[in-house]
């Protein structure tokens, strides 16, 4: 897991681990980054970002480019390379969102969230291969409400951009997840049974298909039985 909000990273908080050092030191001493990984309860490898650094929120084009590079090397010697980018448009998070094999862009069912999620979809959709940016409904009250919030983006989809945007998993909103941040430990540690955790399982599963991942309410949609 790459911590790639590079000037406000938390990754380490979240899953209760104190890095010795970040990207940000890497970066400035051109070592490779796996030189500041840390591994998080045996589970996965964690390459973490800095916070507060103003400079590592608009890296310079050398820069940028480096750390891409040292993020492919990486990708090429582990089995899934997952890159969490920060919010908004700007040119890192485009950069790495556009590097990537796969793109999911997260949005929850209020419609300033709808809205900033298209903005990245339209940024992306000139970028990147057909399929490659998919999207997942976060904090959604139940599958409805999740379908509701996809066949809305896919509609403007396929209306301004010229294609279809497949939905590659929904989570429920959960208690148990605030519950886990304040306690810095990773939601499948603590609640592993939880809705959440649960739906947190079936995305990582399809995500072990092919891609693009198949629409897991396409068939709902054309009629045929779940």
């Amino acid at each position: 897991l790459v911590d790639a909000d590079l000037g406000l990273a938390n990754a380490d908080l979240l899953c209760g681990v104190q890095p010795l050092a970040t990207i940000e030191q890497c970066l400035a001493l051109r070592r490779p980054v796996l030189d500041c990984a840390v591994e998080v309860r045996g589970r996965f490898t964690l390459i973490p970002g800095a916070s507060g650094v103003a400079r590592l929120a608009d890296l310079d084009a050398s820069d940028r480019g480096w750390l891409l590079g040292e993020i492919e090397s990486i990708a090429n010697t582990v089995d899934w390379l997952i890159v969490d980018t920060g919010a908004g448009l700007g040119l890192n998070t485009v950069a790495f969102a556009a590097a990537a094999d796969r793109v999911l862009v997260v949005t929850t069912p209020e419609p300033p969230s709808m809205a900033d999620a298209y903005g990245m979809i339209k940024t992306l959709a000139p970028r990147v291969e057909p399929g490659v940016v998919q999207t997942v409904v976060n904090q959604a009250r139940d599958e409805e409400d999740a379908r509701g919030v996809w066949l809305r983006l896919d509609r403007v989809s396929r209306a301004f951009l010229a294609g279809e945007l497949p939905l590659a998993g929904w989570l429920p909103y959960d208690a148990s997840l605030p519950q886990a941040v304040r306690s810095r430990v990773p939601l499948l540690e603590q609640s592993p049974n939880s809705p959440a955790a649960r739906s947190i399982l079936r995305l990582a599963q399809q995500m072990r298909g092919p891609s693009p991942i198949a629409n897991p309410m396409q068939s709902r949609r054309h009629g045929a039985p779940p």
